[in-house]
Parts: structure tokens; C-alpha cells; sequence
């Protein structure tokens, strides 16, 4: 095994189109996360295109986590597999964007903490700078703002 990678898929079933505010209000019904998700979707989809309805079918998709088998660290082997798998699935079934949340999971409970030490700050700052890099190069994705989240846009949402 090279790596194992984790993705979710979001889907607009209603009838009628969904506004991305009323999307993002959704998501945040499930977690703090998600909210965040569907705030960062309604960036991405509005500045880029100025789109900012779903209809239903749209899709899209976050990529949750990677796990890269510790022999293969270091070395970028897992990246075309990977990239080859989004091209073939994702992109050729017409989802709009890839989301990526780049989020150092070592430091989650940390940073939550009501007193983040300050020593934790700046590894915690250096490791996020350093998996954004990592992934906007690997994944050929592009960072959202300042915020965590990197996207790439799979499929143009004007063209239905």
C-alpha cells in the first residue's frame, strides 16, 4: 500500500437550486467544520465564477485525509496515483470543485484548547504553511484567502 486517502462527496438532491449561504447554513448544522466548508465553497464558486446557486446533481468533493505509508515518506510516489484517481472519478462525473482542508491533525486538540500555548503556535504555523505548499503543489490545487483550505476546480459550474 501506498497511501490511503479519505474523500467525501456532496451532492445537491432538492428539486429547486440552493443558494450557497443556504448551503453553508446546512453544513453548519452538522459541525463547526462544515460550516466552515460550505463558507469556503461559497468563496470559491462566487470569486471564481460568479456562481452562487447549486442545482440539483452538483457535486462536490473534499479530500479528508491522506495517510501515506511511512516507507514512501520523503518521496512523491502516491502523487500520480492520487492525482490520476480525482482526473478519472471526480472530474470525469462532473463534480464542480475539490476542497482541502490542510490541517495538521496532531495538533487538533491543541488548538482548540482554550489556552493554546504559545510554544505550540509557531510548530503549529510552520506545519500548516508546510502542508499547504505541499498539497497546492501535489494536488495542483490553489489556497483560499488566508484561510486553511486549498481548492481545485474540477468541472466549470456555469456549464450545467
Amino acid at each position: 500500500m501506498l497511501a490511503i486517502a479519505t474523500f467525501n462527496v456532496f451532492r445537491v438532491n432538492s428539486n429547486k437550486s440552493i443558494s450557497l449561504d443556504k448551503l453553508a447554513t446546512e453544513l453548519a448544522e452538522n459541525s463547526m467544520e462544515a460550516e466552515e466548508m460550505g463558507q469556503v465553497l461559497n468563496q470559491v464558486l462566487s470569486n471564481n465564477f460568479g456562481v452562487n446557486v447549486l442545482v440539483k446533481g452538483d457535486r462536490f468533493v473534499e479530500f479528508e485525509s491522506l495517510q501515506v505509508n511511512p516507507r514512501y515518506l520523503g518521496t512523491k510516489i502516491w502523487v500520480l496515483p492520487i492525482n490520476n484517481f480525482i482526473e478519472k472519478f471526480y472530474k470525469k462525473n462532473k463534480h464542480l470543485v475539490m476542497l482541502i482542508h490542510a490541517f495538521p491533525l496532531e495538533y487538533r486538540s491543541i488548538v482548540y484548547a482554550p489556552n493554546f500555548p504559545i510554544s505550540f503556535k509557531e510548530k503549529f504555523n510552520h506545519r500548516l504553511l508546510a502542508m499547504l505548499s505541499y498539497y497546492s503543489c501535489v494536488l495542483h490545487s490553489e489556497r483560499v484567502g488566508s484561510t486553511e483550505w486549498l481548492f481545485r476546480i474540477l468541472n466549470d459550474p456555469r456549464v450545467h
